[in-house]
C-alpha cells in the first residue's frame, strides 16, 4: 500500500531538534501501519524499536515475573490505574523520563489499540538495580500474534548505577548485567519451542548481544535475530569470541548519524545509519529516529561529531590499562556517588553543583589517588585533542577518513566526513556519556585554560606517566589544589 502523507511534527523549543518538519517516527508508524497485522505484514525493524523501548516502562505489580501472560490491553490499562492511584505522571513511571519524557506511554497506548499488537501477550518481567555489584538489568518478554517471542532488554535508566555499568564494559569482560541478562534468557526459555527474536535499545542491545551469545547451546539455536538499537559494544577480548561469532550473522545493529553510545568499544558488526530529526548526541532518542513504511529511513554517512567521540574515547581507551580505566570510572562515579547524587539528571541538569561537588572530592582525596587520576584525565583529553587535530582539514574537503583500531566496526573502515558548516558543535557535551564527562571536562573558563594547557604538553606525556607540570597546573587552575613544594615554574 502506498505510504500515506506523514503529518507527525516536532516541537523545537528545546533547541536539539533539526528544522525539519513533516517527520514521521514510531508513534506515526503505529497510526499508518498499525492496522497490518503480523499475517498480513511480517516483523520488521521498526516492530523491533518499538518492542526495545517499551521494556523502559515500569511494569511491577502489571506484568508477572513468571511465565503467566497478560494481554498488552489489560497492561496498558492497569497502568494507567497504577499511574492515577500514585498521583503521577505517565513519564515518571518510565525508568528514564528524561529521554523519552511522556513518549513511551503514549506508544504502549497506541500499541494495545492497533489490530497489529493488540493480541500481544506480556510476560516475566523483572527490574533489578545492585548498588553493590554496579548492575542495573530489566526486561521483558512479549508474545506476539505471529507466534514468536521478542526478549527486550532495557537500556540505561537514569541512576548512576546504571551509568556506571556502561563504563565497567571497558574494563570488565562481563558485568553483573550482562551475566544477569544471559541467566534471564537461560530460566525464562528453558521450555521454549518457539522462534526468538532478542534485542534492547542502548546499553539494552548490549545485553541482548551478549545473552544471545553466552546463552545455553539449545536456546541459541532458537534465537533467530538479535537486534541492537544503538548499543556500545564489548571489549575486544568478548567481541572477538568464538561465542559472537558463532552469532554474528543473527546480529542486526542500528545507529543514528550521530552515534555516541553506540561506537563506544569494538562492535561486532556493521550498523545500519538511520536519519534523526535531533541534533548530536541526542540523535540516540529512538523516538527521534525516522521511518518510512517498515524501514527506517537510511542516513548516508556518520557525523563528523560522532566519528570525534569515536576516536577520542576509543583511542583513551585502548590506552589506557584495565586498571587504571576502573580505577578512572570507581573516582569518576564516586566523587557523585559518595555526595549523595543518584541518578545522571541530577549531574547534568546542575552543572555548577556538579563542579562543585567534583571540586570538594578532588580536593578531599589523599595526593597520590589525586594524581594517577588527574593522570588519566589528561589522557582523556589528550585523546580527544588528538582526535580532533585529525579531522578539520579533511572534513572541509569532504575527503573520507580510514578508521582504525579498536574504533573501527567489523566492516566499516571508511567514514565520509561532510563539510566543517555542518559538523556538530558538541563532541563531548550531552546528554548521557558525553554529559557526565563533560560535567568534569568542560567546568567554565578554568577548563578551557586547562585545555589550552593540556594542547602545549600533549606531547611531552610519555606512555605510560604523567608530565607532572602539566598535572600541577591542572589542579591549581580547574580544582584550586595546591601541592606541596609546587612553584608556578613547575
Amino acid at each position: 500500500m502506498p505510504a500515506p502523507k506523514i503529518t507527525h511534527k516536532r516541537e523545537t523549543h528545546t533547541g536539539n531538534y533539526l528544522e525539519a518538519e513533516n517527520m514521521a517516527n514510531i508513534l506515526d508508524y503505529m497510526d499508518w501501519r498499525g492496522d497490518l497485522t503480523f499475517a498480513e505484514r511480517p516483523f520488521n525493524e521498526v516492530d523491533n524499536l518499538i518492542l526495545s523501548v517499551l521494556s523502559y516502562l515500569d511494569f511491577e505489580g502489571i506484568v508477572s515475573g513468571s511465565s503467566k501472560t497478560v494481554g498488552i490491553r489489560t497492561v496498558n490499562r492497569l497502568y494507567k490505574e497504577k499511574e492515577a492511584a500514585g498521583g503521577r505522571k505517565p513519564e515518571d513511571m518510565t525508568a528514564f523520563s528524561e529521554s523519552f519524557d511522556s513518549h513511551i506511554p503514549e506508544l504502549l497506548d497506541k500499541a494495545a489499540s492497533t489490530r497489529r499488537f493488540s493480541k500481544t501477550r506480556l510476560s516475566h518481567y523483572v527490574s533489578r538495580t545492585d548498588a553493590d555489584r554496579d548492575k542495573q538489568m530489566a526486561a521483558v518478554t512479549f508474545l506476539l500474534e505471529d507466534g514468536t517471542k521478542y526478549v527486550s532488554f532495557r537500556g540505561t535508566d537514569d541512576t548512576l548505577i546504571g551509568w556506571k555499568e556502561d563504563f565497567d564494559l571497558s574494563y570488565m569482560d562481563a558485568t553483573a548485567g550482562q551475566k544477569d541478562a544471559m541467566k534471564y534468557l537461560n530460566l525464562t526459555l528453558r521450555n521454549n519451542k518457539v522462534p526468538i527474536r532478542v534485542g534492547g535499545h542502548s546499553k539494552g542491545g548490549n545485553f541482548a548481544v551478549y545473552a544471545a551469545a553466552f546463552c545455553n547451546e539449545r536456546i541459541r539455536e532458537q534465537i533467530i535475530a538479535v537486534y541492537s538499537n544503538d548499543g556500545p559494544g564489548f571489549k575486544k577480548s568478548i567481541a572477538g569470541s568464538q561465542e559472537i561469532r558463532d552469532i554474528r550473522s543473527k546480529i542486526i545493529k542500528f545507529s543514528p548519524e550521530y552515534s555516541a553510545i553506540g561506537v563506544i568499544l569494538t562492535n561486532t558488526v556493521r550498523a545500519h545509519l538511520v536519519q534523526s530529526d535531533m541534533k548530536g548526541v541526542n540523535q540516540h532518542n529512538a523516538f527521534s529516529w525516522q521511518v518510512l513504511g517498515e524501514h527506517f529511513v537510511e542516513a548516508d554517512e556518520r557525523d563528523p561529531g560522532s566519528i570525534l567521540f569515536d576516536r577520542t574515547m576509543n583511542t583513551w581507551i585502548d590506552g589506557e590499562s584495565d586498571e587504571n580505566r576502573q580505577l578512572f570510572i570507581d573516582t569518576l562515579f564516586g566523587m557523585f556517588m559518595d555526595s549523595g547524587v543518584q541518578t545522571l539528571s541530577e549531574v547534568t541538569n546542575n552543572k555548577m553543583q556538579s563542579t562543585r561537588i567534583a571540586w570538594n572530592a578532588l580536593r578531599s582525596m589523599p595526593k597520590e589517588s589525586r594524581n594517577k587520576f588527574l593522570t588519566i584525565f589528561l589522557h582523556l583529553e589528550q585523546s580527544r585533542l588528538k582526535a580532533q587535530a585529525m579531522r578539520p582539514a579533511a572534513a572541509q574537503r569532504g575527503l573520507k577518513v580510514q578508521i582504525t583500531g579498536p574504533a573501527a566496526p567489523i566492516g566499516l573502515k571508511e567514514q565520509t566526513m561532510r563539510p566543517a558548516a555542518v559538523q556538530s558543535e558538541q563532541p563531548v557535551q550531552g546528554s548521557g556519556i558525553g554529559g557526565l564527562i563533560g560535567s568534569i571536562m568542560n567546568m567554565g573558563k578554568s577548563g578551557n585554560r586547562a585545555n589550552s594547557e593540556a594542547t602545549e604538553n600533549r606531547e611531552s606525556a610519555s606512555e605510560g606517566s604523567a608530565d607532572t607540570g602539566v598535572i600541577s597546573r591542572m589542579k591549581r587552575r580547574i580544582f584550586h589544589i595546591e601541592d606541596e613544594n609546587t612553584s608556578e615554574d613547575d
